[in-house]
């Protein structure tokens, strides 16, 4: 296996076939093992044909059974001897006495009468070991350590186990009796997220030695993976693990996991422009069809340009190629140090799109004393199948009562979640921390789940947990049309002056609607000449696309970009689209312009559409004061969309649209009304019909009311906007300047009413409400909404009840809120 690349932190490996998965990384004399992956997750693998060599483990091990056993049936009287010698099987089928219900052994710690007792004497009162009503089975873990030189490790170990009916999340192994050799060693778990802070629990695995733990949980089913982690940091906490072995010790079925594979050496690899071979056994995996890379961000310069990844199949003598060409560096690009790279095939770019679709992540931290904390927090996504590994949330505050939200990419298969774990490194001065609630949207499914968390993480507070494991609330969910995940490849062109620092902006049309604006943003330069730079976006779904607009804000010394092409490829469909520019976007060169519309060529494009140069003669009216100083734009719509731009306010009496080449008509669009905040109903941007066709086409009439709440300064002067989405279109952003029944808007306890007109947006799905923040008071508590359509017959109404502002509650001032109420009204 090749690797070219330039870093010096550790690296780790893993590649995924048909039939199973192999992880690896170096083992530097300079670096230090340990498992913090940033944004790293490992979805679940399939079986491995038959069992194989020992493998060293990895700090994460995503690992796939190989042996089943399945015992013959037993004579009844056999199987009781046998019970007789296994005391954790004697527990499993202990008689019922005479009785068909179970009679548990007498606890004073049950014992209601003695609670007052321990109360006095020991100033608490215990807890309960009584266990669950649940059906709970026994299984036995065999963990052998490889008979080799520093093969043993004191780190603490955690097991999770992903069975077809349950699962066990990071259970930490830890001893009650451990004698090595004949005896037993039991480990009972009841319970989740159990930590341990005396070392009397912590085991040591030594080398050559089998170790025997027993946990305590719901009945699995059949097992197909279990993930593996180890806390060590340093170079001798290192664990070579040669397999680990899982019995049901009630029906005595077997699974076998041997190990993963460690690349063992200690050269200084990935150097710039070096090539770092490594030659590895490991199972057969099949036709490769993806591996992840990732690095610990340790050393001194941890970023690490990785070029690309060879493979070469001795057996099968094939090589595959895995493209890279990107950043792993917390600190350029997307900032991610782990990527999943698929395999180059024939005829395929060099670029190729990095798996994982995004998830926004909102952290919510307590408004309690010393409730923030400045550790490494990280989280882990569950649901039933599958979850991801650790993920790191990188340049955190945390800070009392504040929010920090993050973008991360993880599996698309994830959502939705049925469970998250979040918990930190416990490093810092004052780690303790009081998380309020974790907030996960998944754009790509539309879902939003909420997980209340109200409590501490701190060994020093509470329970003293500083791991937790969340379920959702329900009530709180929030569900959304999907959107589509897409990678996106802009090329600057090879050309003195070509780059740019200006903001760049795309809008995305396709033949079922366009996408909103999209801000391609990075942390690192990006946009210099000769340069190819990449971005994940999730926009909504427009179909197979037919154009893109490309601009930037002419911000900035270096704002003139020439641009060669952009790529894109959607990550659901896997079609990809080439949009040509070969243009300059500037103020000074070419015909001096910021704007360019690209034709589309890809699957489905049977032919791109032309590009037409169009001249507008526009008419100020001859009324006083008519005239404006602001700048002007004009958005022209038709059949294959518009070409954009927002407006500035003015009185309008038409617009004349007509080709230069004369091959179609002039059109006329009639308008004879303010474009201005400050004039008519506020709006400075309008829908203009065509003159000959404007009497057929009927404008829909919409009356907004809001209710400002009846609390203690529950008004504000900031200045509040509405959005409308239904399933035939959207709004733009609605200033709400002037109100038809007064003034002096948005009082306590006041009704203010707006009425618009806009195309029929048919039924309404959601709407976005908030302010901009501004003036003195601007604090808001918004009541509800109401929005009636006469022409329909409906009338929607938004419940809110809470504030928008940024000094109460969660801080918002904007809102995304659905229909909590449709009336259909009748004539």
């Amino acid at each position: 296996m090749d690797v070219h690349s330039s870093s010096n932190g550790l690296h780790h490996i893993v590649g995924y076939g048909s039939n199973s998965v192999v992880l690896a990384h170096s083992n530097n004399n300079n670096h230090h093992h340990h498992n913090d992956y940033n944004n790293f997750y490992v979805p679940a693998p399939r079986p491995l044909p038959k069992a194989t060599s020992s493998y060293q483990f990895l700090p994460v091990v995503n690992l796939v059974p190989t042996i089943i056993n399945v015992p013959v049936q037993q004579s009844k009287k056999q199987q009781q001897s046998h019970v007789v010698r296994d005391e954790f099987r004697q527990e499993q089928h202990r008689p019922s006495r005479g009785t068909s219900a179970f009679i548990p052994k007498y606890s004073s710690f049950d014992d209601p009468h003695m609670q007052d007792y321990y109360a006095r004497k020991f100033g608490r009162r215990p807890k309960s070991v009584r266990s669950s009503a649940r059906s709970d089975t026994l299984y036995r873990i065999t963990v052998k350590t490889a008979d080799k030189k520093n093969a043993g490790t004191n780190a603490k170990v955690f097991l999770s186990i992903f069975g077809k009916k349950d699962k066990v999340c990071r259970k930490l192994l830890t001893r009650e009796h451990m004698l090595r050799g004949q005896s037993q060693l039991a480990l009972s778990v009841n319970g989740h997220s159990k930590t341990y802070t005396d070392d009397s629990y912590n085991m040591e695995y030594t080398r050559g030695a089998t170790d025997i733990v027993y946990i305590r949980c719901r009945e699995l089913g059949v097992i197909h993976h279990i993930v593996l982690e180890h806390t060590g940091l340093l170079i001798e906490q290192s664990w070579l693990c040669e397999f680990i072995l899982i019995t049901n010790v009630r029906t005595g079925r077997q699974w076998f996991f041997p190990c993963a594979i460690q690349l063992d050496d200690r050269k200084n690899n990935f150097e710039a422009g070096k090539k770092d071979e490594f030659v590895i056994e490991c199972p057969n995996v099949g036709e490769i069809n993806k591996i992840l890379v990732a690095h610990n961000n340790k050393g001194a310069a941890p970023g690490w340009f990785l070029d690309r990844i060879l493979i070469e199949d001795l057996s099968e003598k094939r090589i595959y190629e895995f493209p890279c060409y990107k950043w792993l560096a917390t600190d350029e690009g997307d900032r991610q140090i782990s990527r999943y790279l698929l395999p180059k095939k024939k005829g395929d770019s060099d670029r190729l799109a990095t798996a994982g679709v995004p998830y926004n992540v909102t952290v919510y931290t307590g408004d309690k004393r010393n409730a923030g904390t400045n550790a490494r927090v990280y989280i882990v996504m569950n649901n039933r199948k599958t979850s991801s590994s650790k993920i790191f949330l990188m340049d955190g505050k945390f800070e009392r009562a504040d929010v920090d939200q993050f973008t991360i990419d993880g599996p698309d298969e994830l959502g939705p979640l049925t469970s998250l774990i979040i918990g930190h490194d416990n490093s810092g001065v004052g780690p303790g921390w009081y998380l309020d609630k974790v907030v996960i949207n998944c754009p790509s499914t539309g879902i939003e789940q909420t997980f209340p968390c109200n409590n501490w993480l701190a060994e020093d507070t509470g329970d003293k947990l500083i791991e937790r494991e969340l379920r959702e609330d329900p009530s709180l969910r929030k569900v959304r049309p999907p959107t589509v995940p897409w990678y996106i490849w802009v090329y600057t062109s090879d050309i003195k002056g070509a780059g740019t620092d200006a903001h760049v902006h795309l809008v995305l049309y396709g033949h079922d609607g366009k996408s909103d604006d999209i801000k391609l943003k990075s942390e690192s330069d990006v946009f210099e000449a000769g340069q190819c730079n990449e971005f994940k976006v999730d926009i909504a779904d427009v179909g197979t696309p037919f154009k893109l607009r490309v601009s930037h804000d002419n911000k900035k010394l270096f704002a003139p970009w020439h641009l060669d092409r952009i790529e894109m490829e959607n990550l659901k469909t896997k079609k990809r689209y080439t949009f040509p520019c070969g243009r300059w976007l500037s103020k000074t060169d070419e015909d001096k312009q910021i704007i360019r519309e690209l034709p589309a060529e890809g699957p489905g494009i049977s032919k791109p559409l032309p590009v037409v140069k169009y001249t507008v003669d526009v008419y100020t009216a001859d009324k006083r004061n008519a005239g404006t100083n602001a700048n002007v734009f004009i958005n022209i719509f038709g059949e294959c969309g518009d070409t954009g731009g927002p407006g500035a306010g003015w009185f309008l009496d038409k617009v004349v649209v007509r080709p230069e080449d004369k091959r179609y008509e002039q059109a006329t669009f009639t308008c004879n009304r303010w474009l201005a905040e400050d004039e008519d109903d506020g709006q400075i941007v309008r829908e203009l019909t065509l003159q000959n066709v404007a009497q057929h086409l009927n404008k829909t009439t919409y009356n907004v009311r809001i209710k400002t709440g009846d609390v203690f300064q529950a008004g504000t002067d900031a200045d509040a906007y509405l959005k409308i989405f239904g399933d035939k279109g959207d709004t733009d952003k609605i200033h709400l300047k002037n109100s038809d029944n007064t003034s002096n808007k948005f009082e306590r306890a006041r009704v203010d009413h707006f009425t618009y007109e806009f195309d029929d947006l048919g039924k309404i799905q959601h709407i976005i409400i908030g302010h901009n923040g501004k003036n003195v008071g601007s604090g808001w508590f918004l009541d509800w909404v109401e929005i009636d359509i006469p022409m329909r017959g409906e009338m929607y109404r938004f419940v809110c009840k809470r504030w928008l502002d940024k000094s109460e509650g969660d801080g918002k001032i904007e809102l995304d809120l659905v229909p909590t109420d449709v009336a259909q009204k009748t004539s």
